[in-house]
């Protein structure tokens, strides 16, 4: 667990984490809040231990991808293809493995959108586009511990790692949104940048394309999740970094592309809102059944409150009436 989960890059300024201790670990794991269970994921993704681990077992000759999908219910050609992309970004020069290889398992594809958060060369080294971030340094939310807006409250472990003893407390949160500028580059000389391209749609940007949606979904993918899990999935990144600042709808949306089936994958239209969770659609997974209404009652609920009320006034009429449609008639 210390190795999985307590390391550089998971301490105060990570939105839900914990801290280092153990037990709180091994509380949040059984029962924490969406914060804090994501918080642990994040921090997962910083220690890299996940990728480390499969490095070790499949390198040693411990176990091979059959075995791993026999014995934990892993997906052996995901685990096969990732290994094999590992090996040979091995090879690469230094300063193209992040442009041009697959360094580790959770890293996002070669045809993810992240790829354009980043700046990237050739494999001679010589610029292919310029990152759609560019980090300035963090700064805090500027939230009280007992601030109404967040929901769900913080839990005891959270009280207990931000603020120790002093309660209320400010946070020391860093959201996405206030590390990072979003630049105006183009991506090539007739092709517009990511800004641009939202822009034109009318749509929300805070840190470029989620990174962290790329990763958990890849590791999805190799511990063995279907697609409709994926669906899943990418709804709890949406519920976790939407309420957090750390990312927008687009740039999660964005991030899942490919990992879900064709028509609830963004379209870069109208119609995306309801790709999130198309109406009347419930899904199974080895973890029970997810109705559709009950996402759309969640989100009905949300706009019901004053906060939602003033969204929705800020909306075109269009745009407002597409998302009354959405909405179940009762709940």
């Amino acid at each position: 667990l210390r190795a999985a989960f307590v390391g550089r890059g998971c301490d105060r300024h990570l939105t839900g984490y914990v801290g280092p201790s153990l037990r709180a670990i091994r509380s949040v794991i059984s029962s924490g809040n969406i914060r804090e269970v994501w918080g642990l994921m994040y921090c997962l993704t910083k220690t890299n231990y996940a990728s480390a681990l499969l490095s070790e077992v499949l390198r040693s000759g411990s176990a091979t991808p059959e075995m791993l999908e026999r014995h934990l219910g892993m997906n052996a050609s995901a685990v096969a293809e990732r290994w094999a992309l590992v090996q040979q970004t091995e090879h690469l020069p230094v300063n193209v493995k992040y442009a041009q290889g697959i360094p580790d398992f959770i890293f996002p594809r070669f045809d993810s959108w992240v790829r354009f958060s980043f700046n990237a060369v050739d494999l001679s080294g010589r610029p292919l586009w310029a990152g759609a971030r560019k980090y300035n340094g963090c700064s805090t939310a500027n939230l009280m511990s007992n601030d109404t807006t967040i929901y769900p409250p913080l839990s005891s472990a959270e009280l207990s790692y931000q603020c120790r003893d002093a309660r209320p407390c400010p946070l020391q949160w860093y959201p996405g949104e206030l590390c990072f500028e979003i630049t105006d580059h183009p991506f090539a000389a007739s092709m517009p940048g990511y800004k641009a391209i939202a822009k034109a749609l009318g749509y929300r940007v805070v840190a470029a394309p989620s990174g962290t949606t790329a990763n958990m979904l890849q590791l999805g993918l190799l511990l063995g999740f279907s697609h409709q899990d994926a669906i899943v999935l990418r709804t709890a990144m949406l519920a976790w970094m939407l309420t957090t600042n750390d990312h927008s709808f687009l740039e999660i949306m964005l991030a899942a592309a490919g990992y879900v089936p064709q028509e609830w994958d963004i379209a870069l239209q109208d119609t995306d809102l309801a790709r999130m969770w198309l109406p009347e659609h419930d899904i199974n997974t080895t973890g029970g059944v997810f109705r559709a209404d009950d996402i759309w009652c969640s989100v009905r609920h949300q706009l019901e409150k004053p906060g939602g009320q003033v969204l929705l006034a800020a909306m075109s009429s269009n745009a407002s009436s597409y998302v009354q449609k959405l909405l179940p008639s009762s709940c």
